[in-house]
């Protein structure tokens, strides 16, 4: 938060000065804001961005977008934006999604620079890009169910839902680096909601979610609370044909018969005891 008496005693130049006080609280600021808060005058937004710039109050992020300093970082020449805070905001609407997800919930196994940006589906997707040594990625997805919001250095953000989560990482495992990431990730959830899950299923390809997701509750049951009648309605989607958790590893697999499911006997080490 910052201190207004703090920020009362700094001086601005008065131009840059009005275009500062106006974002500061927004921290990463996109080009067509400044244009709009002008009344469309591209020249002076582009001149006040360059004059902010330079003044070292503000850091460029990529093109069109910027990172507005606190007052307390001006004099710091080496000032570290949090990479969740440019993921959740780097896009007008955009939400911090996938592997980035869990480490908002505190749950993510493994350390990464990696971080995905979930975007509206029918935008085209932008190149992904680097900045302080952390890379970012798009990804197109539906943001009209499972997200949730959190507080990142006083800015709000959307990301994944502990439950969206779930179905994503079981559907897109590349997107969480594997299914074992995945599942040592989630096994820091303290709750999962099973009207949530339930709601959200047919987002996906049914049937395939359902076995995949009834397996992994049932792993998890007792931990989390799913109530035996969640299982038996996911249970009512059971293929005919054998699936497999993870469609690319053809080898080496176990059937769980309940959920008609080839498990990798890879994860055998991460059975709870």
């Amino acid at each position: 938060m910052v201190n207004k008496t703090t920020e009362n005693t700094i001086h601005f130049p008065t131009v840059t000065g009005k275009l500062y006080r106006a974002f500061q609280h927004q921290r990463i600021v996109h080009r067509k804001d400044i244009i709009n808060f002008y009344n469309g005058d591209v020249k002076k937004s582009d001149l006040n961005i360059h004059r902010l710039l330079k003044s070292g109050r503000a850091i460029r992020i990529k093109a069109n977008v910027y990172y507005f300093k606190t007052p307390q970082e001006f004099y710091d020449g080496n000032v570290l934006v949090e990479p969740l805070l440019v993921t959740g905001r780097v896009h007008p609407e955009g939400a911090i999604v996938n592997h980035a997800a869990l480490r908002v919930t505190g749950n993510a196994y493994s350390v990464s620079t990696h971080y995905q940006v979930g975007i509206p589906q029918e935008e085209k997707t932008p190149r992904p890009f680097e900045f302080q040594n952390a890379s970012y990625r798009y990804y197109r997805t539906d943001l009209s169910f499972g997200l949730e919001e959190a507080i990142i250095q006083d800015v709000t953000v959307r990301y994944f839902s502990p439950e969206r989560i779930l179905l994503e990482g079981l559907m897109h495992q590349d997107r969480f680096f594997d299914i074992a990431e995945l599942l040592q990730s989630v096994e820091g959830f303290s709750y999962a909601n099973s009207d949530d899950l339930l709601s959200m299923l047919p987002n996906y390809p049914v049937k395939t979610a359902a076995m995949r997701l009834g397996w992994l509750l049932e792993r998890f049951q007792k931990r989390w609370y799913i109530p035996e009648d969640m299982l038996n309605k996911l249970e009512q989607y059971r293929t005919v044909n054998r699936l497999f958790l993870v469609p690319n590893k053809r080898k080496y697999n176990k059937l769980v018969r309940r959920w008609n499911l080839m498990v990798p006997k890879t994860l055998d080490y991460l059975d709870e005891g």
